[in-house]
Formats: structure tokens, C-alpha cells, sequence
């Protein structure tokens, strides 16, 4: 489920030895993110008649924007993020804006009393949350020895605009 997040980190080794020693936050996408933001991305690369690009051969600088994005700095869990609008996230890196926010949804007869979730904005650098793209996570609060990891749930754009360079 999280084999191209390993790929991502072995190319990035000090983000790797992060995740190993630092309190960090991941917001890990999954597989099945990589493979269908790649899968877009290679489509507009065929029109131009570009090479395909995989984990393996994306830009390192570029993969490293990419990554950093979903790593914040601390630990940040449900609870930090019970502010009405929630939280802004430092990432790790490249210290780019994001923004957590948790929503207790309701079960049969319960208000409040469903499941947690964890959504994960990318703010793009803009207040409004109209042009925020946003994921919503399948699990959250899986906890590390050093940190603590969500699992996104769908794609969250995957920017991988930026590797649409030119060459």
C-alpha cells in the first residue's frame, strides 16, 4: 500500500533519515495516488511526446517539492487539529503551507459519535479554502516510535504539474 512512499524515500535519504529519527507527521498517500497522478501525468506527456517519467526517473529537486508537502514538522494528531477551522502544518523542507482539519462525522442516532476524519489541504499558498485542493484520510493517528502517520484516502492532486518540464 505505501511501496511508492519507500521508493520516494530512498531516493530522498534525508527526508528518509527524518522519518526514521524526527517527530514528523506523514500524510501518506497511497499506491494507488502515485499511480494514477503519474498515469495523468504521463497522458499529457504523450500528446507532447515526451519520455514517460516513474518514480525512478522523476527530477530529484522536484520529487523532493513533491514529498515534503506531505511531511509536517511535530507531531500532529486528531486532537491538535479540534479547532473549529483546524490546523496549519508546517512541512518538513520546504516549509510549505498545509492545512489539516479533523470532522467527527455522526453515526446511526449519534451525533459526533462516527468516525474520525482527517482532512489535508494543500492552501497553495491562498487564504481562500475555495482554491485549497483536499484529501480526506482512511486511517488516522497510526502511531511510530517517532511520529505519527494518516492515510489519504483519494488523490489530493498529487502536483505533478511540476514534472511536466521541459526538456
Amino acid at each position: 500500500m505505501f511501496d511508492s512512499v519507500l521508493l520516494v524515500l530512498d531516493r530522498l535519504p534525508y527526508l528518509k533519515d527524518a522519518v526514521a529519527n524526527e517527530k514528523v507527521t506523514v500524510f501518506a498517500p497511497t499506491n494507488s495516488t502515485f499511480q494514477t497522478a503519474l498515469s495523468n501525468l504521463n497522458l499529457v506527456r504523450d500528446n507532447q511526446k515526451k519520455e514517460h517519467l516513474s518514480i525512478q526517473n522523476l527530477d530529484i529537486a522536484q520529487l523532493d517539492t513533491l514529498m515534503t508537502k506531505y511531511i509536517g514538522a511535530g507531531i500532529v494528531t486528531t486532537d491538535s487539529t479540534l479547532y473549529i477551522d483546524g490546523l496549519f502544518i508546517e512541512t518538513y523542507g520546504i516549509r510549505h503551507p498545509m492545512h489539516a482539519q479533523r470532522i467527527k462525522e455522526n453515526a446511526s442516532g449519534l451525533v459526533n459519535g462516527g468516525a474520525e476524519i482527517m482532512y489535508y489541504s494543500d492552501t497553495k499558498n491562498n487564504s481562500f479554502q475555495s482554491q485549497w485542493i483536499r484529501a480526506s484520510s482512511q486511517a488516522v493517528n497510526i502511531f511510530t516510535g517517532n511520529g505519527v502517520v494518516h492515510v489519504l484516502g483519494d488523490v489530493m492532486s498529487l502536483d505533478l504539474a511540476i514534472f511536466n518540464q521541459n526538456e
